[in-house]
């Protein structure tokens, strides 16, 4: 097609949550806007605005004019009057392309694996693809094989999607609404997870089927699956018997990392590749990527940090450069967390209009306060793109003290079992943390050394595991604290969640932190240029 050198591409990411929109200047720079940030509703579930608000912020904030961008999206999308869609491609395409182009390699295995995505036949417009096996080589992708899956007849709670067969996302969603967690919730099902035995749970399995090609077939009719759901009746297995949802818990992650292995070995034996990148919304589940190489030859994992819906916006957005623009450069971008756009603003003028006494900044004294006890939440720049707070849209807390978890879930209203992720220097990160996984983005559940364990209590799970964060040199502003914090301490590890309470998205806008910093039970609040207090 024509080129278009002064267009800017806007991909769509999101069906009916997550709604998700990515932008890719002439400049070749990435931006990237969710919705729930700005209408301050968790996942935009059914949003009937969808994408428009992200669009217009997005536009604004570039200083862009309507005529000077192209949409794009997947097939999964609906055209709206004012956003008429220019490209459009598959599902798992986009999924593929959205890490491809965002790893550092130039040929390797992706695999795609989520709840559904794109229809393949128009004839038979139900049945979508659940996986998808790509293989790459010098940039040329290959599509290897891909697992379809239809609506069964089972549907947990009235006004979310039916179960869908062959589907490794649906199979841990029909025991994370069994539990009694809401259908976007599986990170709960995870925490729950080590509490469990998954080998208490042994009528189930009959359910799964694995082939010789590498594929697998989940049917939901069997005895087993109907006694799972007159069982659960809905939230009181989980009130009423925690052992037993816990195994549960642990038997669903136990058959997801089998799935997920018998696909990768056959597939590796197929390629024989060394490089692999996992991307879908099956792999925000850390539990499982922490276990990579999960049984395979793979030597290195490319895990992105937006793995579901949302990072299909940025693949769209790829996607469509590519077919508009003859040879885009550069061909890769650079793997950065920090490219959700903030409107910028005075944060100093904005917080003494709120009446709000503003410090200097002091990372010493801020060290010494976390030593004691203290909670900070942080508000830097651009924040990040997908689930995982990084640090510009954190609260920070001392892991040694043994109540600090349970005193951040409550500030954050989270359930009693779920861990708190801690964050190190990277540089003495294998001193305390078992792992050759590049830990830097949150993406892997590890395991600790046991002195970790006597050291942190608050930032290691019942198991011994811990989702951490690497920071590197650079890394600000987590890098200059937790240098501080060694320091006063000699301990080198902050806890590290995202700053957002009470079911809220992370804050975005700086009026937003104010917001959540007067409703939290936090002691600090640190921005660029300065500090509140609570007490002031």
């Amino acid at each position: 097609m024509g080129i278009l050198n002064l267009r800017t591409f806007f991909g769509l990411g999101g069906s009916i949550h997550d709604f998700t929109v990515a932008a890719i200047t002439d400049e070749q720079a990435i931006y990237t806007c969710e919705v729930e940030r700005l209408i301050r509703r968790r996942y935009a579930l059914e949003y009937e605005y969808a994408h428009e608000p992200a669009v217009d912020y997005l536009i604004s904030e570039l200083q862009l004019k309507r005529d000077e961008i192209v949409i794009c999206a997947d097939d999964m999308i609906l055209e709206r009057d004012n956003l008429a869609i220019e490209f459009r491609c598959n599902h798992h395409d986009a999924h593929a392309a959205g890490a491809f182009f965002r790893s550092h390699f130039d040929s390797c295995d992706i695999v795609v694996v989520d709840g559904v995505g794109s229809s393949i036949d128009a004839s038979q417009p139900e049945r979508r693809e659940t996986v998808s096996l790509y293989h790459v080589s010098n940039g040329i992708f290959s599509l290897i094989k891909r697992l379809y899956g239809e609506p069964s007849n089972i549907r947990i709670n009235t006004g979310t999607p039916r179960i869908r067969t062959n589907s490794l996302g649906d199979w841990y969603r029909l025991f994370t609404q069994c539990l009694g967690f809401d259908y976007l919730q599986a990170g709960k099902l995870m925490g729950l997870v080590p509490y469990g035995n998954a080998e208490n749970v042994v009528d189930l399995d009959s359910s799964i089927s694995f082939s010789d090609t590498g594929l697998l077939e989940i049917s939901y009719d069997t005895p087993a699956i109907q006694k799972l759901l007159a069982e659960s009746d809905g939230i009181s297995l989980l009130k009423g018997n925690h052992l037993r949802a816990a195994d549960l818990a642990a038997f669903a992650q136990a058959k997801l990392e089998e799935m997920l292995s018998h696909i990768l070995k056959h597939l590796q034996t197929d390629t024989k590749a060394d490089n692999l990148i996992l991307v879908g919304g099956v792999v925000q589940n850390a539990l499982a990527m922490g276990k990579f190489p999960l049984g395979t030859d793979y030597e290195r994992v490319f895990v992105d940090i937006a793995p579901g819906d949302n990072g299909v916006a940025l693949g769209a957005a790829f996607l469509g450069q590519r077919e508009f623009v003859s040879n885009p450069k550069p061909q890769k971008f650079i793997h950065t967390p920090f490219t959700q756009i903030c409107r910028s603003t005075d944060k100093i003028q904005t917080a003494l209009n709120r009446g709000f006494k503003v410090q200097a900044v002091d990372t010493d004294a801020m060290a010494r306060e976390l030593a004691a006890g203290k909670i900070v939440a942080t508000h830097f720049g651009f924040a990040e793109f997908g689930a995982r707070a990084l640090g510009h849209r954190s609260i920070i807390a001392d892991a040694r003290s043994p109540k600090m978890r349970d005193q951040l879930n409550d500030i954050k209203g989270r359930e009693w079992f779920r861990p708190i992720a801690p964050c190190i220097l990277d540089e003495v990160s294998t001193k305390y943390f078992d792992t050759e996984l590049d830990c830097q983005f949150m993406q892997y559940v590890v395991q600790t050394h046991e002195h970790t364990r006597e050291l942190v209590p608050s930032a290691v799970h019942v198991d011994g595991t811990a989702r951490v964060q690497f920071v590197r040199s650079g890394d600000e502003p987590l890098w200059t604290i937790l240098q501080a914090f060694e320091k006063v301490t000699g301990v080198p590890i902050l806890l590290n969640t995202s700053f957002n309470i009470a079911g809220k998205p992370i804050a975005h806008e700086f009026s937003d932190a104010l917001d959540d910093f007067v409703l939290g039970d936090i002691d600090y609040l640190y921005f660029e240029g300065g500090v509140i207090s609570a007490i002031n």
